[in-house]
């Protein structure tokens, strides 16, 4: 069993929207045109993007999959289900968009931060492909990508000033998570 090309680009996109979120707000904090720290900062986001899921993958393999390995398709909504109850929450959560970031991605250590508190679903999701049987080079490579040019577009965007669509892209990417919620029982 694997994910099909589309499942697997719907699934970094998704994964991405965090990333995407924060950066607008990144991007709405620093210096006109600083492209350079864009590209530190979308390059922190993606490498753990693609990280991340690869833990969650060898998670899985080692540990879950002598007790779960009945009950993937179960487990597989679940966790797409849950991820996108929380995502939903974030959306129609009015106090998280009143302070757009904690920080302003200046220092390694902050940017570490955000670069690992956007990417923990992406652990969660890296047990789904390991329990699915997924090979792993691809879709890492595809997630940590697309994060890659996602969180590029979000401080572009965000130091022209378009906070507007921070919190559409958390509304579609909680759309995202239950289609794929929803297929994974089929």
């Amino acid at each position: 069993m694997g994910q099909s090309f589309i499942d697997l680009f719907l699934i970094a996109m998704a994964l991405s929207m965090d990333a995407f979120s924060v950066s607008l707000s990144c991007g709405i904090k620093l210096k006109k045109n600083n492209y350079k720290k864009f590209l530190k900062i979308s390059l922190a986001f993606g490498i753990f993007q693609a990280i991340m899921p690869l833990l969650g993958y060898y998670f899985s393999n080692t540990f879950l999959k002598v007790f779960l390995d009945n009950y993937t398709s179960i487990l597989t909504f679940s966790v797409f289900f849950l991820l996108g109850l929380k995502t939903s929450y974030d959306y129609f959560s009015k106090e998280k968009f009143q302070d757009i970031t904690p920080c302003s991605c200046e220092g390694y250590r902050c940017l570490t931060t955000l670069a690992i508190a956007t990417s923990i679903d992406a652990f969660l999701i890296g047990s789904v492909l390991g329990l699915g049987q997924t090979k792993l080079i691809f879709p890492l490579l595809l997630i940590g990508g697309v994060t890659l040019i996602n969180s590029y577009l979000g401080c572009l965007m965000g130091n022209k000033a378009i906070g507007k669509l921070k919190q559409k892209s958390t509304l579609v990417a909680a759309l995202i998570l239950f289609i794929l919620a929803f297929k994974s029982l089929f």
